[in-house]
């Protein structure tokens, strides 16, 4: 069995509108949302093996919290530049080509994209993941090559705005 959390990365800063959109950071709000999702990701041991983000500066400062917290085993965050921007069949080849000694990971991303991706691997799902939520699925699958659209599970989604009080 394979699984996937996949994140939408926390609330942006739009402060400086002449920053190109790949160098946004976080606002105060993507902070605060970041580190109480991680806190309570990790309470509730949905740690993973590794983690694949965005190249995106709010992707990346979310992984970070995220590995900071303590939700990869060593902390490995692999950044990939082919999650900015791009389509839903390259979210699914990026994942396909990963070590198969991993039996579950974090991706770091973007919408609409990641909704895309969540919704194509979870039949009748319909749903958006707003900043910061996370989205558990399961493969029965063995290998990242068999991954495909319509065979995931959903095991829950995580949103800020629905965690218990820390």
């Amino acid at each position: 069995m394979k699984r996937v959390y996949l994140v939408r990365h926390a609330k942006s800063s739009w402060a400086n509108p002449e920053l190109p959109d790949v160098d946004r950071p976080l606002n105060e709000r993507g902070y605060k949302n970041a580190h109480e999702m991680a806190a309570f990701l990790l309470k509730e041991k949905h740690k993973a093996d590794f983690c694949l983000s965005s190249t995106a500066i709010r992707a990346i400062s979310t992984a970070l919290i995220f590995s900071r917290s303590g939700l990869f085993y060593g902390g490995n965050i692999l950044l990939e530049p082919d999650l900015y921007e791009s389509s839903a069949d390259e979210y699914l080849r990026i994942l396909q080509e990963q070590d198969d000694r991993h039996t579950s990971l974090y991706l770091f991303a973007h919408n609409p994209t990641i909704s895309e991706v969540y919704n194509l691997f979870c039949p009748g799902n319909h749903e958006e993941l707003t900043t910061c939520n996370v989205a558990a699925i399961d493969f029965q699958v063995d290998s990242w090559k068999n991954l495909a659209f319509s065979i995931g599970k959903r095991i829950a989604v995580y949103k800020p705005s629905s965690l218990p009080p820390m």
